[in-house]
């Protein structure tokens, strides 16, 4: 076989490994629209309630963070782990998907099906903040940008987890530890150590600190969702 032939065999292997994954990414967008549709619709009533003055404010930002850890369990819970427990995946093993394939199609669907409200309640928390002058004093635009940074990775860390395991076991456990250990973790004990406490404070006062938080949490998020696709580089199949 000549070189020529072999470059047409991969590149046409390469055309249907990427019309598969678009195909799964469309069908995971297929069977959560509702979600996406409800999630859309509180993300929106959240950013409505907090641009609100007084405790309307605390409601709209409570809603916010309830709908990203709905989101939290719902993703990972239904689109990843759903398939092993209602025993569909059958089915993708009989398309013609390597296991890499399979992995960066749930990466992406998810990772885009959590971006619709994380972007909307970025972009809709700077034209709240930046018309409400009194909310942004005690809700700086930074800190809110810290937060959605912890949030994001903490899905993605999440994400991959279910997708590497296919355990609900693991990945429930995850979420738990992240919430609760983690989330006291940074709540509590972090803001205790000097120097922590000095680079979040000038972080949120709009230093450089944030831009390296930022970077930081976007090297760690992209670092989770990248040990996922090289561990399932690995796996000869679904089994």
């Amino acid at each position: 076989m000549n070189e020529t032939s072999t470059g047409t065999m991969a590149a046409a292997s390469n055309i249907v490994s990427r019309d598969q994954v678009l195909r799964l990414i469309a069908k995971d967008f297929h069977l959560s629209r509702k979600a996406i549709f409800w999630i859309s619709i509180g993300s929106v009533l959240g950013l409505i309630l907090a641009a609100m003055p007084g405790q309307m404010a605390m409601v709209g930002i409570t809603l916010i963070l309830n709908v990203f850890i709905a989101l939290l369990f719902y993703l990972p819970l239904s689109s990843v782990l759903g398939e092993v427990t209602e025993q569909t995946l059958p089915f993708v093993l009989s398309l013609p998907v390597a296991p890499t394939d399979y992995t960066v199609a749930k990466l992406l669907s998810n990772l885009l099906i959590y971006l619709i409200p994380w972007t909307a309640v970025a972009v809709g928390a700077g034209i709240v903040l930046r018309r409400s002058p009194a909310l942004a004093q005690q809700l700086p635009g930074e800190l809110v940008a810290i937060v959605l940074g912890i949030v994001f990775v903490v899905f993605c860390t999440v994400l991959s987890i279910a997708v590497c395991s296919r355990s609900t076991g693991w990945t429930v456990g995850l979420i738990v530890v992240l919430m609760v250990v983690g989330g006291n973790f940074i709540s509590m004990i972090l803001p205790r150590v000097p120097l922590m406490r000095g680079l979040f404070e000038r972080a949120v006062a709009g230093g450089p600190e944030l831009a390296i938080i930022l970077g930081g949490q976007l090297v760690l998020a992209l670092s989770m969702l990248a040990i996922a696709v090289v561990r399932e580089t690995r796996r000869s199949s679904f089994l």
